[in-house]
């Protein structure tokens, strides 16, 4: 039996649904929004793709989500007229009077879209089944391929989406066996602080005890085997910053390369290095434009990353700078209780880099009950603070004049959640590299 051939009929799709969506994106951002990152794909807009592409990019900037921005972003790209103009834009908010019903029309696109699906799918493999009678296997096997992710599709509860995460998360934690979390790279640290998804963690010091390099050192290892980090930063120089990764990926001594100590052999790491390097940093490493830090500025950033990057950890070098008490210090003891509610938020993991009040003099055992930077420490899942007993200009081989590699400690702070004990590394200052043994 024959079927008339359907070439004519429009594809299934629903533009009210569409600008239900975007009219109730309009009206509650963030709630909505949320909502469009965990359950939506661009594919299930078949009028307004460009619209709702143009408002999540808005969104996970960031910026005021109004009609108007929209509107003049379309215009600069010189997309305007093509989707149908600003009078089309500026009424979509109020197509719904609230934004309620937001879940009820985005399951109306879930669905018209697995239709499309059906019929590309149909279409196609009747195409191949015509063009190639000697593959039915490979046709055969690639159309039970298809037609069970569209069945993952119809079946994609949040329920199950949060199964997976979880999954997911349990592996990463378990990677390096004895559930130490995310892997640093330096045994000693993981016994210590134990990366996981939702932890809000910190790593302090007295000034020049090493914490920014032991930070690079980490994160160089984890862009290196495919952990997606976001590095914000007030006070580091972005390029000084990727200099230093591509510089100890080559093995390459920093102080070198910044005052041209290097002949053409390092030249040649430095490339080979920049060309293995390279790659992984634009995919697994982020480094935002340094920001005021603003707590809601800090979620919106954090936001984007995950939902474009997929970014598990969250390096937060902004606390250095602080200095005096009074309100300063209250603000960021408040502020602190909110990074945690960030890193729950987003499951990622939250480290904190920040001084304990002090000289870089000082080679005594620190007290972490020490004005505001206590309050972070207590605050914290988990925290390490990281000291030396050794003057470092003191450890000069009278021979070769090299330096010895100094001594440090790295101690349990007083989070909620912190391991016991401490551990010991030797840090070589003129590589910037930490070590486990003494030579």
């Amino acid at each position: 039996m024959s079927h008339p051939a359907q070439e004519h009929q429009s594809l299934p799709s629903s533009s009210d649904a569409e600008d239900g969506v975007l009219s109730s994106f309009f009206l509650a951002p963030d709630q909505v929004g949320d909502l469009l990152v965990r359950k939506c794909m661009p594919a299930f807009f078949y009028h307004r793709r460009t619209i709702y592409e143009t408002m999540m990019e808005l969104w996970l900037e960031g910026d005021p989500l109004e009609p108007l921005s929209v509107v003049n972003m379309l215009r600069d790209r010189s997309m305007l007229e093509s989707v149908g103009g600003a009078g089309l834009i500026v009424g979509l908010r109020d197509v719904m009077p609230t934004a309620a019903n937001a879940p009820y029309y985005l399951n109306i696109l879930r669905e018209k879209h697995i239709l499309r699906e059906i019929i590309r799918i149909g279409s196609s493999s009747q195409r191949r089944a015509y063009s190639e009678q000697d593959n039915c296997t490979g046709i055969l096997s690639e159309l039970r391929e298809e037609v069970s992710q569209i069945g993952d599709l119809q079946k994609s509860n949040d329920h199950i989406k949060e199964a997976k995460l979880a999954m997911d998360a349990h592996l990463m934690a378990c990677v390096g066996g004895d559930s130490i979390g995310i892997p640093t790279g330096i045994k000693a640290v993981d016994a210590l602080l134990k990366i996981k998804a939702g932890r809000y963690m910190a790593i302090a010091g007295r000034p020049g005890c090493g914490k920014t390099a032991l930070c690079e050192q980490i994160v160089c290892h984890q862009v290196r085997i495919g952990i997606p980090v976001l590095y914000v930063q007030l006070d580091t120089d972005v390029n000084d910053f990727y200099a230093r990764l591509v510089c100890r990926h080559a093995g390459i001594q920093f102080s070198d390369y910044e005052f041209g100590k290097i002949d053409r052999f390092d030249e040649a790491k430095i490339k080979k290095a920049r060309e293995a390097f390279d790659p992984l940093l634009e995919t697994h490493l982020r480094i935002p434009k340094p920001i005021r830090f603003d707590i809601e500025r800090l979620r919106s950033v954090v936001r984007k990353e995950v939902a474009k990057y997929g970014v598990k950890i969250v390096y937060l070098d902004v606390f250095q700078q602080v200095r005096g008490r009074g309100k300063i210090v209250e603000m960021y003891a408040e502020n602190s209780m909110q990074l945690r509610e960030i890193a729950r938020e987003f499951r990622v993991a939250l480290i904190v880099l920040a001084h304990l009040p002090g000289s870089g003099n000082d080679f005594t055992e620190p007290e972490t009950k020490i004005a505001w930077c206590d309050q972070i420490i207590k605050d914290t899942d988990n925290s390490v603070i990281v000291w030396s007993d050794q003057d470092p200009r003191a450890l000069r081989d009278g021979k070769t004049g090299g330096l010895f590699r100094q001594r440090v400690y790295l101690k349990s702070g007083k989070g909620r959640g912190s391991g016991l004990g401490s551990e010991t590394l030797y840090f070589d200052m003129p590589k910037m590299t930490f070590y486990e043994n003494e030579k």
